[in-house]
């Protein structure tokens, strides 16, 4: 009985929402709240497990090289017990470098195709079916382009 419930539950949430074209300022103001916590939370993320990330990265660069026949690296500081390495910094810094005028030049433009994996990601979490067509679609950008 129980796995039927389960299944007539997950049949329900397959079902097709209703397109829409349009959204109420509260749904937008809650996507740019989730949005917001969503990128702070991956930050979060990153400086939890940098020091466990950067172990990972440093030990397949030791075996690349090993196999290669190369001699491994010597790194000039230790892995951090919290938060980013140097190095994962100095990523931080030069991967900011490139996309943070991309982005900023797509909020100017109002490019729509910059952000849209996002979009689709908060949809998909509200459960909304919008017409990526509509201007409700449109104004979701700047919301998603700012943070």
């Amino acid at each position: 009985m129980e796995f039927d419930s389960i299944l007539a539950h997950a049949a329900e949430t397959l079902k097709q929402k209703p397109l829409r074209v349009s959204l109420a300022p509260a749904e937008i103001a809650r996507m740019a709240e989730y949005h917001y916590a969503w990128t702070l939370a991956n930050h979060d993320y990153g400086l939890q497990h940098g020091p466990s990330i950067e172990a990972e990265e440093r030990e397949f660069i030791r075996q690349f090289a090993l196999e290669d026949g190369q001699e491994p690296p010597v790194w000039n500081e230790p892995i951090p017990k919290y938060g980013f390495s140097g190095g994962q910094m100095a990523d931080l810094a030069d991967f900011l470098a490139l996309r943070t005028p991309e982005a900023e030049a797509a909020l100017a433009r109002g490019d729509i195709t910059y952000v849209d994996w996002q979009i689709e990601h908060a949809l998909e979490t509200f459960q909304i079916n919008l017409d990526r067509q509509s201007a409700a679609y449109r104004q979701l950008v700047p919301t998603f382009l700012v943070v």
